[in-house]
């Protein structure tokens, strides 16, 4: 089962946050940075292992036969899978619209002096 972050594409909610939160370029950037340092600190590892431990036993759970879950149970369930997958889409929102802002910046930058010319010989 691939992930919206493998493939790209991350959930709105993930994304909906990150130019509020940080509205200039290089809040953006200093936060992708230091979210990079966390994803790539080994304790990230130990701590992402027990989510998705807990992430497995909330997908086997949903899906034993047996007793049918009632719908409160069946949504807190997936309130709970979806709560625990945020974090990672969160921290994965940030990084890639840092990405995506540093390379709007450069294009504006290396637009601008071919507008400059372009007026200067009108």
């Amino acid at each position: 089962m691939g992930s919206n972050r493998e493939s790209g594409r991350l959930d709105p909610k993930a994304k909906r946050h990150v130019d509020g939160v940080y509205p200039t370029l290089a809040e953006v950037l200093t936060a992708s940075e230091e979210v990079q340092a966390l994803l790539s600190h080994p304790g990230w590892a130990h701590a992402q292992a027990m989510v998705a431990s807990e992430v497995e036993t909330i997908n086997r759970e949903l899906d034993r036969g047996g007793e049918p879950h009632s719908r409160a149970e069946y949504a807190k369930a997936h309130g709970r899978r979806g709560g625990l997958l945020y974090l990672r889409e969160a921290l994965d929102a940030i990084v890639q619209r840092a990405e995506q802002r540093y390379v709007e910046q450069q294009r504006k930058h290396e637009d601008a002096p071919e507008r400059a010319s372009e007026e200067a010989l009108a």
